[in-house]
């Protein structure tokens, strides 16, 4: 190979043997906090964070003094009824409007009720209506206990005191008439009927005292009662 040629193939790699290599650029490192000098950190640190205000404590709840009434309607009472009687229902009348009594709530209840200037009475099915009474409102329970009397055996009673009694009066007169007229007759006649008019009114007395009803409230006291015999 002729001399001129073999310095021409060695010449590129010379070129590159000599031709410095260029780094590659890096990526620049993200600059850090300054670095501090002995002596000089206390300057340097950031304030501490202020102290979070606490929270007000819940101030503790005042009790009420003894015998005061929770706030709440005044007009309103808590109402249980338990009868002896099934379908049993608790009827009120407005004393304000002068109306009829009205059926309010079914037994047992345990309702709130408006019961201030009202009068309250207990009717069920075959069962005496009760006397009227009144519930006073306010904070509790008004718990009422009614022993159901028969309608049945007090009308029957009724029936037998209002014959016996004016026959026990016609028998009456009659046993004076006849002493007056000194008549046999019309004495025995006054004994028959003041006999049988004593009988009605005897046999009432049972039948009515088996058709009362009675009311009582949560200590047991009697609250309402119907009447033993009616009022004329």
């Amino acid at each position: 190979m002729p001399a001129r040629s073999r310095g021409l193939w060695v010449l590129p790699w010379l070129l590159l043997w000599v031709t410095p290599v260029r780094a590659e650029p890096t990526e620049a490192e993200p600059p850090g906090p300054p670095k501090l000098l002995p002596g000089a950190a206390s300057d340097a640190e950031p304030p501490p964070p202020a102290p979070q205000p606490t929270p007000p404590a819940d101030a503790p709840a005042k009790e009420p003094p003894a015998g005061s009434k929770p706030p709440g309607n005044p007009d309103i009472a808590v109402v249980t009824l338990h009868v002896t009687y099934p379908g049993a229902w608790l009827e009120l009348k407005d004393l304000m409007k002068r109306g009829s009594f009205e059926r309010v709530c079914s037994a047992p209840c345990g309702l709130p009720i408006r019961v201030a200037a009202s009068e309250a009475r207990v009717t069920a099915p075959d069962m005496t209506a009760s006397n009227v009474f009144r519930i006073d409102p306010g904070s509790g329970t008004a718990r009422l206990r009614v022993e159901g009397g028969s309608k049945t055996y007090r009308d029957a009673g009724l029936i037998a005191l209002s014959v016996g009694i004016p026959v026990t009066l016609t028998g009456m007169g009659i046993l004076g008439y006849g002493r007056l007229k000194e008549s046999s007759t019309l004495t025995t006649a006054g004994i028959v009927v003041l006999v049988a008019g004593g009988v009605a009114v005897l046999g009432s007395l049972p039948l009515l005292a088996a058709g009362k009803t009675r009311v009582r409230d949560g200590e047991g006291r009697v609250i309402a009662r119907r009447p033993f015999a009616p009022a004329f």
